[in-house]
């Protein structure tokens, strides 16, 4: 790789860094609770319809079916995790067309200089 090369590149390295740090630093999260955790056909799935097989794994992790109790547990948790994710809400702050623009082209221009040392030289 040529110096010109390395220099494009990392050249564009830093404005992708640069246009991904000022982007996702204008992201909101909001964590908005609606009550339930996901629908299964008409039915809404709460966080304490979910709490049953949890304690209903755990007593069967103690009781000595460890298998069962385990695998009942850990995916009662992980759809506790996955709806408090699919609860949260992610939001641009305000901002004006200048600030936009400059994320946008820092992004686009990055990804092209990086791009550009990978193609094959003439």
């Amino acid at each position: 790789m040529s110096a010109l090369k390395k220099i494009q590149y990392y050249a564009g390295a830093g404005m992708l860094a640069v246009g991904m740090i000022l982007l996702l630093r204008s992201i909101q999260v909001n964590a908005g609770f609606s009550g339930h955790l996901f629908m299964m056909g008409r039915t809404h799935i709460t966080t304490g319809m979910m709490l049953i097989p949890f304690i209903f794994g755990v007593g069967l992790m103690f009781y000595g079916s460890t298998q069962a109790g385990w695998l009942i547990a850990v995916c009662s948790l992980l759809l506790l995790i996955m709806g408090t994710i699919m609860n949260s809400r992610m939001t641009l702050r305000n901002m004006n067309l200048v600030e936009l623009i400059v994320m946008l082209v820092l992004l686009g221009g990055g990804l092209g200089l990086m791009a550009r040392t990978e193609k094959p030289q003439k």
